[in-house]
This record gives structure tokens, sequence and C-alpha cells, in this order.
């Protein structure tokens, strides 16, 4: 066995050799030179940036505009350029700072025409501007005016095919305009404002959705919404039928007879599943012919009209026949 002199001579060694790892810790090396490396890389590129940053260049650059100072009695005809192009030479910090903020450019409204030239090198600081697209810019100003248009409906609500079910109210919206208000050009041409497109499917009962106005016409004209509210009405219906016997109707007395061929038609109808007992039952379902039609026809036919009950509603209405004739009509001069 070594001696205790032995064992204190190795200790000392290992301190003396700089605090080595022992061998065992074989991943200490490479670990220790993958440190070193990066560092030295990443104090490479700090030096090589803050030297860059130093050097001059040239760059193009945008800035946002918007528009200040118009009078409330005037509005716009024509929007501003929402972005100027300015071409700029300057130092790596100074283009840095304005490439991640770029100031936004105020246009007075008050003047007629604006030099972009002239007002661009107010938002470039401590750089040179070389030049400005657009170089300046007419503001195209009219009476304003506020007009009340029909919000026009862009959606489509399908429901289930086959039949069974059917439209009862069609697609609108509430309110059903909108007040806008711009450039008297602009606003007196609007027949409408419309929505945007929207499709709803498998509906089976009452719609009800928020839908929001399309604007395109975005800083010429205002509108005192930007959303309406979609209604639609889907039911269930089923089908039906009855004979209704045809009645003549503003007959004189001096006249004796009419007599119809056939006597009745068969309507044939969809209704809503809730009204089907109704409908096969109402009085207030009937037929009439006029006699006023019967004494101006030249065709030997005339087309019954059916009256329908005021409260139900009907769907696909077929009348079988389509017109009947008439006899023995005694006209007196």
């Amino acid at each position: 066995m070594p001696s205790d002199q032995s064992l204190f001579g190795e200790r000392l060694r290992r301190l003396l050799s700089g605090g080595r790892k022992p061998e065992a810790d074989t991943d200490y090396a490479p670990r220790h030179r993958t440190l070193v490396i990066a560092t030295c890389v990443l104090t490479s590129f700090l030096l090589w940036f803050i030297f860059a940053m130093q050097e001059t260049y040239t760059r193009v650059l945008e800035f946002k505009t918007t528009i200040e100072n118009l009078p409330e009695e005037e509005a716009l005809t024509v929007l501003p350029p929402s972005r100027v192009r300015v071409q700029v030479e300057g130092r790596g910090f100074q283009l840095l700072q304005l490439h991640y903020r770029p100031p936004t450019m105020v246009l007075d409204a008050s003047q007629p025409v604006i030099n972009l030239v002239d007002l661009a090198p107010e938002y470039a600081k401590n750089v040179r501007v070389e030049s400005v697209s657009p170089r300046e810019f007419d503001l195209s100003k009219e009476e304003r005016i506020t007009r009340r248009v029909p919000i026009a409906v862009r959606a489509d609500v399908a429901f289930p095919s086959g039949g069974t079910y059917d439209m009862v109210v069609e697609p609108h919206v509430e309110p059903d305009s909108v007040s806008v208000s711009g450039a008297r050009a602009i606003v007196e041409n609007l027949a409408a404002w419309p929505t945007v497109s929207r499709n709803f499917a498998g509906v089976t009962d009452t719609l009800q959705a928020p839908i929001a106005l399309l604007d395109t016409l975005t800083g010429l004209v205002s509108v005192d919404l930007d959303r309406a509210v979609l209604w639609a009405v889907v039911k269930r219906f089923t089908g039906g039928q009855r004979e209704l016997p045809v009645q003549v109707r503003g007959l004189p007395t001096s006249e004796r007879r009419v007599s119809l061929e056939p006597s009745a038609v068969t309507v044939k109808y969809r209704v809503l599943v809730s009204q089907h007992a109704q409908a096969a039952n109402s009085p207030d379902f009937f037929a009439t012919v006029s006699y006023e039609d019967i004494r101006s026809d030249t065709t030997g036919r005339v087309q019954p009209r059916i009256h329908y009950p005021a409260d139900l509603i009907f769907k696909d209405v077929r009348v079988e026949p389509f017109a009947v004739r008439y006899y023995n009509v005694l006209i007196e001069d």
C-alpha cells in the first residue's frame, strides 16, 4: 500500500499543476475550448458591428403620413400617399434608428399643396436627404356633406336541402341604413353601403349574427357605425293540397248563368308544419274569377285568382288546371 507521504506528494503535484481536472473528467477540456471560441466570436462580432456603424451608408426609408388641420366643413376627395419614400445618407447608427423607429410625417391640410421635399428634412434628423418620392402632393378638398344610405347585405344563408326547410324571412340587417359623411362628389354617388361577404350554412331556425360593414373608402368618408345585425328566419315546411270551388265575382244581376269547366281547381303547396291544419281548413283559402275578366277575354279561358289566409305562409304553390273555361255568358247591350 502507498504510504501517507506518497499520497501527500501526489496531491501536491496536482495542486502545482494549475488545478487541472482529473483525467476521469474527460469533457472538461472540450467544454472549456467551446466557451473560449464562443467568447472570441462574440467579441469579434461586437467589434465589427461598432466599426460598421461608424461608416456612412445610403438607404431608402419609408415614412408614414398623417393629415392634420383639415377644416370640419371640408373633406378630401383623394387620399394623400400613406407612405413617402426618402433616400438618405448617414452613419450606420443614425440609419438604424430611423429604420426601426421611422417618424410619421404630418401633412398640413390647410395648405393646397404640400412640398414633401422641404418637409422630409424635418423628420430625417442627423442625416442628409438625397431624394423624396413623391416630391409634392396636391390636396383635393370639397364641401363635406352627410347622407344616409341603405346597407346592402352580402350574405348567403343556406338551409338543408330536400324541401323540408325554407326561408320565411329573407336576410336583412338592422339598422338598414348608415350615415356617411364626406366630400359631396363621393357621398352623393353612393347608392348603398355593402357589408362584408358572409356564408351561413345549415340554418334551421332564426339567424341573428353581427356583420361588419365593408369600408373601401377609409380616410375619405366616415360612417356612424361599423357593423349591423343580420337577421333571417328559416322554418320547417310540409306539403299539402286543397280542392277549391271557383266563384265568379262581380256577376251582374241581369246575368242568369255562368258555368265554369272545371268548376273547381286543385291547389298544391308547401306550408309551415305548424300551419298545416289551418291551411287545410281555413275558410279564407278560396278561388275566384272576375266577371270583368270573362267579358274582356278572347281566348275562352280565364285564370282563377287564389286567395290565401293572411296569417299563413305558403311556398311553391301550383294550381291545376292553370285556367278554366266559361260557358253561357249572357251579355246585355
